[in-house]
């Protein structure tokens, strides 16, 4: 699932109807508001990334058909790096970004 799926979740489209995707997100290494750390990413205490199944209707990672939670790996270890959102956008760093 690329940003641009995620930002426009809710309307008709492949995403919405081919099954289950797949979301992979860095996780945060700090504790904060949500508007820094983002309301769908749990801080670790390590760098990581976060690999989860989401149900595409309403992107989380529930299933509506039988409210079991879907499949969530944190892989731990993963070195990241943050970056200035101008420079991501000019470096073409970020998935689904038009290059």
């Amino acid at each position: 699932m690329t940003p641009r799926e995620e930002r426009g979740y809710g309307d008709l489209s492949l995403s919405s109807v081919r099954g289950n995707v797949w979301r992979i997100a860095v996780a945060p290494t700090e504790v904060g508001p949500v508007h820094r750390i983002g309301g769908k990413n749990t801080a670790q205490a390590v760098p990581a990334l976060l690999v989860e199944e989401l149900d595409p209707q309403h992107l989380r990672p529930v299933s509506r058909v039988t409210g079991q939670p879907l499949r969530r790996y944190v892989l731990d270890g993963a070195e990241t790096e943050k970056m200035p959102l101008t420079s991501a956008n000019q470096l073409y760093t970020y998935p689904g970004v038009p290059g």
